[in-house]
């Protein structure tokens, strides 16, 4: 397929959530070459196959990524001393010492908290409608009040934090200037390192008092807090209206949740392999050595971007692929990525989304759009997908 002609990437906006319709032919060609906006051409892998050989081989570097002038959507290349950004053994030290916060044992120690901050919100959501926006008045919000309950911030902070991340998940869906997001990311970099300060004087509870305790110092307990706090919150409040708007407009699913919530954390997972998420991707992978990927022969130096989305639908491992099925078992898919590299935070994403769904479906069995699905507004950013606002009403 070498001598195919550069694609751009990403490809052709698809309409609300739906694929790009030519995913299902890359897939079948292989390796493809695509163009980003910024930086070198790369390889396109979409098949599950080689998606998770890139994600779970070592032969595919994230770090060396980072030496040279990487595919990109954004201007600049990222520099960030974040864990996503390491290769082994770094990745492992870094992340083991926050992983045991991360688990499904360590997640549910904040399960009350989560309850709460969503009662509130829904509360409010009452208060406001019908109709009501569930991306401003609960997506948006829960997320930030949950990674500040679990570092520590103090309650007092919660609304500034709530801000400062909201402002960052604006840049990703390119809703801000770029000057008034760097001004919240250098306003979340302080914080956190005041934080980080206090902390150590007289370190009480959350992940930061775990980490100063631990021995992290003050530039990586910062760095692996903003890993966790961009990383955790874009994703999960996209993922919450995207999951809400897949149900209430694909006819009966969200009924069958209001009938059986037993089904919920099962439908959480096929919400997570049905729904696209990242339309390109931030990180790119290089080639440290010859790699052959179907009949492609990658060379040491090349870059290499996945398209999870295209993966997930690959017929090849999903029966029925194009369908949301939310019984589906078993069901491996690669929304939090694949390899050493998967999602630090998908137990605490995966908690929050299944307690959003089990709300949901209690308070507001006749929940629905307010407007035509063909009205609701997408971001118009080229990282990530998501609805700008969702008016329901119930």
């Amino acid at each position: 397929m070498t001598g195919l002609p550069e694609l751009a990437f990403p490809l052709a906006d698809a309409p609300a959530l739906d694929p790009d319709a030519r995913f299902p032919a890359l897939r079948e060609a292989g390796p493809v070459r695509v163009r980003l906006p910024f930086g070198e051409a790369a390889w396109l892998v979409s098949s599950y196959e080689h998606v998770r050989l890139v994600l779970g081989d070592r032969r595919f570097s994230r770090e060396q990524s980072l030496e040279g002038d990487e595919p990109r959507v954004v201007p600049m290349p990222q520099r960030a001393n974040l864990i996503l950004n390491h290769d082994e053994p770094a990745h492992s030290r870094l992340r083991g010492s926050v992983a045991a916060a991360f688990t499904r044992p360590g997640v549910r120690r904040i399960e009350a908290a989560v309850e709460g901050f969503v009662a509130d919100l829904l509360d409010r959501l009452c208060a406001e409608g019908p109709p009501a926006d569930l991306v401003s008045g609960l997506a948006a919000p829960l997320p930030a009040l949950v990674m500040a309950e679990l570092l520590g911030i103090p309650a007092g902070d919660h609304e500034e934090f709530v801000g400062l991340t909201g402002s960052l998940l604006a840049s990703a869906l390119a809703r801000q200037p770029a000057e008034q997001t760097k001004k919240a990311g250098l306003r979340l970099w302080e914080r956190l390192g005041d934080l980080v300060r206090v902390q150590r004087r007289s370190p009480g509870a959350g992940l930061v008092a775990e980490l100063v305790r631990g021995g992290a110092s003050d530039e990586e307990t910062v760095a692996l807090c903003a890993t966790v706090v961009i990383a955790g919150h874009d994703a999960t409040t996209m993922q919450i209206g995207n999951f809400c708007y897949q149900l209430l407009t694909a006819p009966g699913q969200y009924a069958r949740l209001v009938a059986d919530p037993g089904l919920i954390e099962n439908a959480v997972e096929e919400l997570m392999r049905y729904s696209p998420l990242g339309i390109s991707t931030a990180f790119p992978r290089r080639v440290t050595e010859d790699v052959e990927l179907g009949s492609v022969l990658l060379r040491a130096g090349d870059y290499v971007v996945v398209a999870l989305t295209a993966a997930n639908r690959d017929g090849a491992v999903f029966d029925r692929p194009e369908e949301l099925e939310l019984t589906r078992r078993p069901n491996p898919h690669l929304g939090f990525g694949y390899g050493v590299h998967r999602c630090l935070g998908a137990q605490l994403a995966l908690l929050q989304l299944r307690i959003v769904l089990r709300a949901l479906v209690s308070r507001f069995p006749r929940l629905a759009l307010a407007v035509p699905a063909a009205r609701v507004r997408w971001s118009p950013g080229l990282l990530a997908r998501s609805a700008e606002t969702l008016p329901v009403r119930w």
